[in-house]
């Protein structure tokens, strides 16, 4: 699925709740996220975006199942 689909802003990032968007962040950048807890949502899904930009990072949902 991470070969037709990113998370975005647009796509993902402006849906969730700040929370959401810095667990993800730490999820991918080995928990490096200080200072994320105070940006302004639009500053901080843009930080998330730029983070998470090509690490094929997808959401639980999205996510292939083990068989």
């Amino acid at each position: 699925m991470a070969e037709w689909w990113e998370a975005t802003n647009e796509s993902f990032f402006a849906h969730v709740r700040k929370a959401e968007s810095i667990a993800v962040v730490a999820e991918v950048a080995d928990g490096a996220v200080a200072g994320l807890d105070w940006l302004k949502k639009d500053e901080l899904t843009a930080e998330a975006e730029r983070r998470v930009a090509g690490k094929r990072w997808l959401p639980a949902l999205l996510r292939a199942e083990d068989a």
